[in-house]
């Protein structure tokens, strides 16, 4: 089964490395391309239901990233 648990990891913590930064993105980057790893995504909308989205966002309900189409 899927676990509910949430882990949250920022880049900012290798600021002070950025080399190490750089090689982590691109490892990153090579496990989305693969499709080994899929962000959660809340919802999407088109620009023009930024409002909605807004809304969304300051409820504070969504759960995994909100995604803008152009």
């Amino acid at each position: 089964g899927k676990s509910p648990a949430v882990r949250c990891f920022s880049f900012h913590s290798y600021d002070h490395d950025p080399e190490g930064r750089r090689r982590l993105m691109r490892a990153v980057i090579e496990l989305l391309a693969k499709g080994a790893i899929r962000p959660a995504i809340g919802a999407c909308f088109n620009l023009g239901e930024v409002r909605q989205a807004h809304t969304l966002i300051e409820a504070g309900t969504a759960l995994g990233k909100i995604v803008m189409r152009p």
